[in-house]
């Protein structure tokens, strides 16, 4: 093999250092079917196609633009604007009310 050309298939290890995760979450990624990978060899161990690391990218980019645009609030704590802005007036309010006497 060229040491130039990139191996087609990566290890569990390979792949969650590639998507910069645990090996653990690529284990689950494929036992759900959010991730394809495949048994190869005698060991039947697993091994993630490149092909299908940049396929669940695509998709995830996919998903995270369709909940955006649908205003949907998501994990990694960023809220859609008007949500935030209602969520800030909520605790001007509720911080006014503590010191009324």
């Amino acid at each position: 093999m060229n040491p130039l050309t990139k191996p087609r298939f990566l290890t569990i290890e390979q792949a969650a250092e590639e998507l910069n995760v645990k090996p653990s979450l690529v284990r689950a990624l494929i036992k759900t079917g959010e991730l394809r990978g495949i048994q190869i060899g005698g060991r039947g161990l697993w091994q993630v196609g490149r092909q299908d690391i940049e396929d669940y990218v695509s998709d995830a980019y996919r998903r995270t633009a369709e909940r955006i645009a649908s205003g949907e609030i998501t994990d990694d704590g960023v809220p859609d604007i008007e949500q935030a802005r209602r969520s800030s007036e909520q605790n001007d309010v509720a911080e006014s009310d503590k010191y009324e006497i």
